[in-house]
């Protein structure tokens, strides 16, 4: 388990050192606390570059072309769209990690940590991981992205029409992938079938020797559900839909080049897609967490920096704790807040340990003044032959692994979204309610704001109705100003920051929706993990075993989520065409609505069907 940093600009060599004076005792520090992750290069780069690499499956740029690759690209240079990105970090063996360029020393520190101890120790080892193929993910795409190459090159059987005429239909479909872990043990569609007309023949056999008519008339109905499920393929119906479709066996009409296609956007997708999908908020809250704490601990041996960095690293620890409503959604602060719960509840101090390295030093013009150190530079950081011991606590955080191991975003707020942990988690987010109101209240106090608009003593208020009351006043307060400013009266503007007042609100009716109901909280918190918003679409029949001569795709309506869009309806119609080669129909539910547009009556079945790839019929079932 090692790593390098590197750059191929000159102006950065000095960076490079530091940093690979540093990441050897990042790992010494993580391998003590229990996280080890796999082998990582990190590499700086620009803010353009960084910015150029994000529009490929997550930052792997050694993938294949695409035309939306370019088109994502050129749009965030058109719009604007720059700013800076702190880093990104490959699944793959080793990892590769980007950093961007322009962070200084303490906040590379800090993403080192945050990439390395949080999100390369997950894909090492998290079981949503497992199966990405991480020791040949950065081999694979280099061969897909040479396919691609030869594929449009050859203008006179592909070219790039014909390639993106498969490529967009497999993107379009793309999270349609499988879901991860994959269930092995899963019998294959041949099997069940073989096992369904087993039970045919002795539910036959039973029906000739059954005596009486009621028996008679149950095996009946088992007999006719047999036979249903028989005229059915696939048996099991299948959100694979990718993988569906690249089995030679259900697509005979697509070319094997075809199938490449679809099966290397399927790998791509449950590379990227569905393992980050799944565990966005488990990464960054491990990796926030992870970054709060270790550039603390004695081997990093931050204090010979400088004040000035141990500064920097207070202020990079509170980075998403500027808006404290975050808590209740960004995933990094909400997860960090989650793996915070889980160390206090279940880790537990196990004695002490001592810790043994040697000081660092951050060369001043004096020191190369004394020609001790002819191969560096002022700024250089080396490690000195001053030994020193400390004694730390030992903490035994094998639960935390656990979880680390095992768990998904929906498994980690199944588990941890608790009353106890909402109760903490309300408590912190409260009390910054009421320090800003009293820091409002001394605010104008200071400025002589009229005195009825200050509330201390017996009329500081304590529970949400007053805090909400006090907040409205407040805010009307600035909406009366803007008014009065509008009509050129000059008011005076409420000297404190709407925005502020704007979040103080919204905490506190967060509060209050979680009191009201909060078993219907934690179900709106759970919609927000993994896939939860991607329709649930399934191929249910291919028509191959009856007399249907079309394939079935069949939309579990979700009434969290309402009705599907009909423009993405029509669109996974006409590219699922494209790569199925048949007619084929969706059956999900509408609600219809009066003449004003208003719901009217429980949801119905509707059906949206397409046959030759381009118009889509639909009607009402």
């Amino acid at each position: 388990m090692d790593a390098k940093v590197l750059s191929s600009d000159p102006r950065e060599a000095q960076v490079v050192r530091n940093l690979n004076v540093l990441v050897p005792r990042v790992l010494s520090v993580g391998n003590r606390w229990g996280f080890d992750p796999c082998r990582a290069i990190f590499r700086l780069k620009s803010d353009q570059q960084v910015l150029d690499d994000l529009v490929y499956p997550l930052g792997v740029p050694v993938s294949r072309n695409a035309w939306w690759y370019g088109k994502a690209a050129q749009q965030s240079r058109s719009q604007g769209q720059g700013g800076h990105v702190f880093e990104f970090a490959t699944i793959s063996d080793p990892a590769e990690v980007v950093l961007g360029s322009t962070n200084d020393l303490t906040m590379h520190l800090h993403v080192i940590i945050h990439a390395w101890l949080g999100h390369v120790y997950l894909f090492t080892r998290n079981r949503w991981h497992a199966e990405t193929g991480q020791s040949t993910v950065m081999h694979r795409f280099k061969q897909n992205a040479e396919f691609v190459r030869e594929l449009t090159e050859n203008i006179r059987e592909w070219g790039w029409q014909r390639y993106e005429y498969y490529a967009d239909a497999a993107h379009s479909l793309e999270m349609y992938s499988g879901e991860l872990p994959t269930n092995f043990h899963a019998p294959t569609d041949d099997e069940l079938r073989e096992e369904l007309k087993a039970k045919l023949q002795q539910l036959e056999s039973a029906h000739a020797m059954a005596k009486s008519d009621p028996d008679k008339e149950a095996i009946e109905n088992d007999i006719r559900d047999t036979a249903r499920l028989l005229t059915c393929h696939p048996i099991m119906p299948t959100g694979d839909l990718l993988g569906f479709l690249a089995h030679p066996d259900n697509t005979k009409h697509l070319p094997e080049e075809a199938r490449r296609i679809v099966m290397m956007t399927r790998d791509e997708n449950r590379y990227s897609s569905q393992v980050v999908g799944r565990t966005k908020i488990l990464h960054e809250g491990v990796s926030h967490w992870v970054d709060r704490r270790i550039p603390h601990d004695p081997e990093l041996d931050l204090i010979r920096l400088g004040m000035d960095k141990m500064i920097d690293t207070a202020q990079y620890d509170t980075m998403h704790d500027a808006w404290p409503i975050a808590w209740y959604s960004d995933p990094y602060a909400l997860g960090e807040a989650i793996i915070d719960y889980i160390d206090r509840t279940h880790s537990r101090k196990v004695g002490t340990e001592d810790v043994t390295f040697n000081r660092i030093k951050l060369l001043s013009e004096e020191d190369i003044a004394t020609g001790n150190y002819p191969d560096n530079v002022v700024g250089d950081i080396v490690e000195t032959d001053e030994v020193q011991t400390v004694t730390v606590d030992k903490w035994d955080r094998s639960f935390l692994h656990e979880v680390c191991r095992n768990y998904d975003d929906q498994m980690l707020f199944h588990k941890f979204l608790t009353r106890d942990f909402f109760e903490d988690l309300h408590k912190k987010s409260l009390g910054w309610v009421k320090k800003m109101i009293m820091l409002i209240n001394k605010r104008l106090k200071t400025v002589h704001w009229n005195s009825e608009f200050i509330f201390e003593g017996d009329r500081f208020p304590l529970t949400l109705e007053q805090m909400f009351e006090v907040i409205s006043i407040w805010m009307n307060q600035i909406q009366m100003a803007d008014w009065l400013g509008h009509f050129g009266y000059g008011a005076p503007r409420f000297p404190v920051s709407q925005p502020m007042l704007y979040q103080m609100m919204q905490i506190i009716q967060t509060v209050a929706a979680y009191d009201q109901d909060k078993d219907a909280f934690k179900r709106s918190m759970l919609l927000r993990t993994g896939l939860q918003a991607l329709p649930n679409i399934k191929i249910v029949d291919t028509g191959r075993y009856n007399n249907a001569q079309m394939w079935t795709l069949r939309h579990e309506y979700d009434p969290d989520f309402g009705p599907l869009k009909q423009g993405y309806a029509r669109d996974t119609l006409r590219f699922f065409w494209r790569l199925c080669g048949d007619k084929v129909r969706l059956i999900t539910m509408e609600i219809l609505t009066d003449s004003y547009g208003r719901p009217w009556g429980p949801p119905r079945p509707y059906q949206y069907s397409c046959e030759d790839g381009i118009t889509v019929e639909e009607r009402w079932l």
